[in-house]
């Protein structure tokens, strides 16, 4: 199957999804080729392909000396829907033959990460605007609630204010996400097309 010793890293780069599930079978003792093994079924967490599941699956449900990430790769693929190895062989025994329930799945883990990455982007660009030390004075007075009526209408005044300076670089960093989601979903599509007949 091997040639030559796989660069796990390298394979991820370049979106080898084949070669990584090969490298889940490398073959060999030694700590190199655990490490093989283990970096392979690790890095395959970040592709949510039913051929993929399917290659952690098997790997699992064997004596695998990486079943244990197999089974961690598959918590993150199927998350938040099955998180313990008990509750994801019992899902599999029941729908290992119907791709579309695995589908669903999939989409609903894409559009998760979907919103963190969107969560991220945001707060990222609300931190951008700092508070005058004024205004930062009031808002760490809410910690001890001591704020009165006068300060609480400026601070909200600010956050208004703040809110209508970001709304610009808001929508157009949605926009760019958006555009970047709705490549990857054809690119994740494509894919996951292309490996329903692949045989390793």
């Amino acid at each position: 199957m091997f040639s030559f010793q796989p660069n796990i890293k390298s394979m991820d780069r370049e979106h080898n999804v084949r070669g990584l599930i090969k490298a889940l079978k490398y073959p060999g003792q030694s700590e190199k080729a655990h490490q093989i093994r283990r970096d392979a079924a690790e890095y395959l967490a970040g592709y949510p392909y039913r051929r993929v599941v399917e290659a952690l699956m098997d790997i699992m449900l064997s004596e695998s000396d990486v079943a244990g990430m197999a089974c961690d790769s598959i918590c993150r693929l199927l998350y938040p829907h099955y998180q313990k190895k008990s509750e994801i062989i019992s899902w599999w025994e029941s729908n290992k033959d119907k791709p579309d329930e695995l589908q669903i799945i999939l989409k609903s883990n894409r559009i998760s990460k979907h919103d963190h990455e969107w969560d991220e982007v945001r707060r990222k660009i609300d931190d951008s605007v700092k508070p005058s030390s004024h205004m930062e004075m009031l808002i760490n007075k809410n910690i001890y609630g001591n704020r009165n009526e006068k300060e609480d209408i400026e601070i909200r005044s600010w956050i208004k204010e703040k809110d209508q300076k970001i709304a610009p670089e808001l929508a157009k960093a949605r926009a760019e996400l958006e555009a970047k989601w709705r490549a990857e979903e054809s690119m994740w599509e494509k894919e996951d097309a292309s490996l329903q007949n692949w045989i390793p």
